[in-house]
């Protein structure tokens, strides 16, 4: 597992307080030295309302994802790697603009 490849994987929930399984981005791996943790983006379908920072992945098919759908840069959580499912890995074009958006959102780059 390594940036930019798309898992299934238990992600937090936080409006009612739950994991829930679901496909999530891979954005950094190793955190703090552990091999297990890992910072994950979730994945949502485009169907749903979008965010000011959502990234869209309208050509689908590729990354493993069943419909087009958003990367929500505002939803970041640091899980365990552990009972994860490889689906995909996302096109180059977009992974660059996640992490455009993210350096952005955590103030490393110019809005």
């Amino acid at each position: 597992m390594r940036p930019g490849d798309i898992v299934w994987m238990p992600f937090p929930h936080v409006e009612d307080n739950r994991m829930q399984s679901r496909p999530v981005l891979i954005v950094a791996t190793g955190l703090g030295g552990a091999p297990d943790l890992c910072w994950a983006l979730m994945i949502t379908a485009a169907s749903n309302p979008a965010w000011p920072e959502d990234v869209m992945i309208r050509d689908h098919e590729p990354t493993g994802l069943p419909v087009p759908s958003r990367i929500r840069t505002g939803k970041i959580a640091t899980v365990a790697a552990a009972g994860v499912t490889p689906v995909g890995r996302l096109a180059d074009d977009v992974w660059n603009d996640v992490r455009d958006r993210m350096a952005v959102t955590l103030g490393l780059a110019a809005r």
